[in-house]
C-alpha cells in the first residue's frame, strides 16, 4: 500500500491460463476472470490456484491494492463517464512459475497505456460495484480539485516561470 495514496482498496485478482494452439506451438493465455474486494489487506502478495473442478488454470494473487491519487482526478472522472468504464491490471511477463504476473491495478487508463508503451500487458475488467461506487464516492469527495483539473486542461495551464 503506498502511504501517498489518497484512498487504498484491498484487492484480489482472479485470472485464469489456457493454452492455445498456435502453429505448432502450445502457448499460455491468460484472461482476468475477475477483482474482488478484500476484508483486510496485509500488505503481502500471495498467488494460490484455485482448486475445484471448474476451477481448472484459476490463480487467485491476493495482497493488491486499487489505490486512488488525486492527481489522477480527471482520468478517473473519464473513466467513469465513458462507455466502457474499467479496471486496469498491469502485469509483468517473466514470472518463473506463471510466465505472467500481476504488479498493480489501476482506474487510471493513463496509467494504462504508459504500460502498454513500455510493451506492458494490460487486462481490463469492466468497472462494477463496489468499486466503481468507490471511485464515485471518490470523485464527488475530491469535486472542487476535479473542477480545477477540468478547468486547467480546458484553458491550458498557465506557466508563471518566465523563459528565457
Amino acid at each position: 500500500m503506498n502511504p501517498h495514496a489518497d484512498v487504498s482498496y484491498p484487492v484480489s485478482i482472479v485470472m485464469q491460463r489456457e493454452y492455445r494452439q498456435y502453429g505448432q506451438w502450445q502457448l499460455p493465455h491468460w484472461d482476468l476472470v475477475a477483482l474482488l474486494p478484500q476484508h483486510t489487506g496485509d500488505g503481502s502478495q500471495r498467488r494460490q490456484p484455485l482448486q475445484g473442478e471448474q476451477d481448472e488454470g484459476h490463480v487467485i494473487w491476493s495482497g493488491f491494492w486499487l489505490e486512488l491519487f488525486r492527481d489522477g482526478l480527471q482520468s478517473y472522472y473519464q473513466n467513469l463517464m465513458g462507455k466502457q468504464p474499467s479496471l486496469f491490471v498491469l502485469c509483468r511477463d517473466d514470472d518463473e512459475d506463471t510466465d505472467l504476473a500481476p504488479t498493480m491495478i489501476s482506474a487510471n487508463f493513463a496509467d494504462a497505456e504508459a504500460h502498454m508503451e513500455t510493451d506492458g500487458i494490460v487486462l481490463s475488467t469492466p468497472l462494477v460495484a463496489p468499486f466503481s461506487n468507490w471511485l464515485a464516492e471518490y470523485i464527488l469527495s475530491q469535486q472542487p480539485a476535479l473542477e480545477k483539473q477540468l478547468q486547467d486542461h480546458k484553458h491550458g495551464k498557465k506557466d508563471k516561470r518566465r523563459h528565457v
